[in-house]
């Protein structure tokens, strides 16, 4: 009984002593106290909600950044690459899209910008009709390399604090936080270069149409001074 109350008396009394250093602001001394971390955790539910926001939104821009590739190959009489994109379109399109589609639709978005920009030298061969569709497709390209601006931004904030995150994890937690965060910190590094390339390629494409006479105030104007 001895015992018992002299250990109820070192706990009230580390207790009390935990609210003082609260009273008067020695947040350090209460974590000492308590054996608490002073150091603020890191907000993983806030990570991995953030995370879902921002591959919905990617979905998005590669649905219509596709969509605006499909009818530039579909222009220059790549009807087979034009075929994958709509096939992939309709894969994002369907709700629900894996992490790995979501991948494989970034891979297709960059090879697709890649072949366009090479076509653009060829592409004065092209008949007028051909043109015409190229410059209907620049709008839609120029809003989904907004789309990709942006979320460029956003996802290398995101990542900032993710790799914050896992640095401060502890060991128990170090895998699991990894986990949950793995789209993110995989994709996060990715949307850069591909925003770099798609501006590239649409200055490329409105550099064309307005050397042919076509239309290009829509995509400008969304482009912007990107």
């Amino acid at each position: 009984m001895k015992r018992f109350t002299i250990s109820l008396c070192t706990i009230l009394l580390v207790l009390s002593f935990a609210g003082m250093a609260n009273a008067f602001g020695l947040s350090s001394m209460t974590s000492v106290a308590t054996g608490e971390d002073s150091k603020p955790k890191a907000d993983i539910k806030g990570l991995s909600s953030e995370q879902a926001t921002l591959k919905s939104r990617l979905v998005s821009a590669l649905v219509h950044m596709l969509g605006a590739q499909e009818k530039v190959l579909i222009a220059t009489g790549d009807k087979d690459a034009a075929g994958a994109v709509s096939n992939q379109i309709g894969v994002l399109k369907a709700g629900n899209v894996q992490d790995e589609e979501i991948d494989k639709s970034v891979a297709l978005t960059e090879d697709n910008d890649e072949a366009i920009s090479k076509k653009e030298s060829s592409m004065d061969d092209l008949d007028q009709s051909s043109k015409k569709k190229i410059a209907e497709a620049l709008p839609p390209y120029a809003s989904g390399v907004v789309d990709m601006t942006k979320l460029s931004k956003d996802f290398t904030v995101w990542l900032d604090g993710a790799q914050s995150a896992v640095s401060e994890a502890s060991p128990t937690s170090l895998l699991s936080i990894k986990k949950d965060l793995s789209f993110g910190m995989n994709m996060a590094p990715r949307i850069p270069p591909l925003t770099s390339q798609t501006v590239s390629t649409t200055h490329k494409l409105i550099a064309f149409c307005k050397s042919n006479k076509l239309e290009t105030s829509g995509a400008e104007d969304a482009m912007g001074d990107l």
